[in-house]
């Protein structure tokens, strides 16, 4: 079930990526920047439902293999780029962020 969570998150973030580079490319972006960032929230919090998930079904912090690593560290940048936007309001960094999330 933890993969569907991860599934879906990946459509949040693919949505975020294309009103991200919608913002970019239109002078008055910033609203669309705003449902960008929602639904880079949402993926992040169907993310951390998925390793939740994963994490009380194996008993343990899923970061043994490939998959379970990746979806961590992925997590984590996530993470890191939400922490760095709330410092600072960097919007260009989304642009980068959301294409590596949506692969």
């Amino acid at each position: 079930m933890s993969v569907v969570w991860l599934r879906a998150a990946t459509i949040c973030y693919s949505l975020g990526l294309l009103h991200a580079l919608l913002a970019v490319f239109r002078k008055r972006s910033e609203s669309l920047f705003r449902v960008a960032l929602g639904s880079f929230y949402t993926g992040v919090v169907l993310q951390v439902v998925s390793l939740v998930e994963r994490s009380i079904a194996r008993g343990r912090l899923p970061a043994n293999d490939f998959f379970e690593s990746v979806a961590l560290c992925a997590l984590l940048i996530a993470l890191l780029f939400l922490l760095v936007y709330w410092r600072y309001r960097y919007q260009s960094l989304g642009v980068f962020i959301f294409r590596w999330f949506s692969c």
